[in-house]
């Protein structure tokens, strides 16, 4: 099959209505599935991927899109709210190897054990154990950042109120070009967990009507499927 045959064929697979609209219910239709389906041990397969034998609990093409910032920003510190088992607080460590600058500063409300183990080898991870809105917590982290160039990653406490809370809080760190990035903002039916409430996504929207400092990056939802759609911002 020559490869205008095989695109004549991807293109037949594609709803007659081929609208932008037909093609966002499919990206949907295929995220929900993604996020939800037990394809793998019977659970779905984001919470069976590693990183160096760490559970991530990530869609890889977040992933991807991370080294591309790091790569672009070139962090002095990332600022990770929500450590869970670290894997992706050990991505992000390594990433910051291969490009050679930058320090991770992870804060969690309770870093377990295991946790610890896993990321004791890094010498560039830094864990602040605390409620990332805690104001003593905070200040630990401003205190380590001061003014240096920071990426900031939420993933901590979901709901609508603490993240906006973090929102106005570490959007201060960003710098220009920066970015402030929000996970999961497909839960409370954007487009999984719709039963969820308010949530990630909210939060952002009620931040920027507020913010004029920052806009959503469109060039991060390149790869279709996301679990943090309008959730990657940039700093003007």
């Amino acid at each position: 099959m020559t490869d205008s045959m095989a695109a004549n064929n991807l293109h037949n697979q594609i709803p007659v209505n081929d609208t932008v609209a037909g093609y966002i219910e499919i990206i949907n239709e295929f995220s929900k599935a993604y996020y939800h389906a037990p394809v793998f041990n019977n659970q779905p397969v984001w919470t069976s991927t590693y990183w160096q034998g760490i559970p991530v609990l990530k869609c890889p093409l977040d992933l991807w899109l991370y080294q591309e910032i790091i790569f672009n920003q070139k962090p002095d510190f990332i600022v990770e709210c929500g450590v869970a088992f670290g894997g992706t607080t050990a991505y992000l460590a390594d990433m910051c190897k291969l490009v050679g600058t930058g320090e991770v500063i992870g804060v969690d409300i309770e870093i377990q054990p295991q946790t610890r183990a896993s990321l004791a080898k890094y010498q560039n991870v830094h864990l602040i154990e605390g409620s990332s809105v805690d104001i003593q917590i905070t200040q630990q982290v401003f205190e380590i950042v001061e003014n240096n160039n920071t990426l900031v990653i939420l993933d901590s406490d979901h709901t609508k109120d603490h993240v906006l809370q973090e929102l106005m809080i570490y959007s201060k760190l960003v710098p220009s070009g920066g970015y402030l990035i929000v996970e999961d903002t497909n839960i409370n039916g954007h487009p999984v967990y719709p039963e969820y409430g308010l949530g990630p996504m909210e939060a952002v929207e009620e931040f920027l009507a507020i913010q004029s400092e920052f806009y959503i990056d469109k060039d991060c939802h390149k790869f279709l499927t996301t679990f943090n759609p309008n959730g990657y911002l940039k700093k003007m």
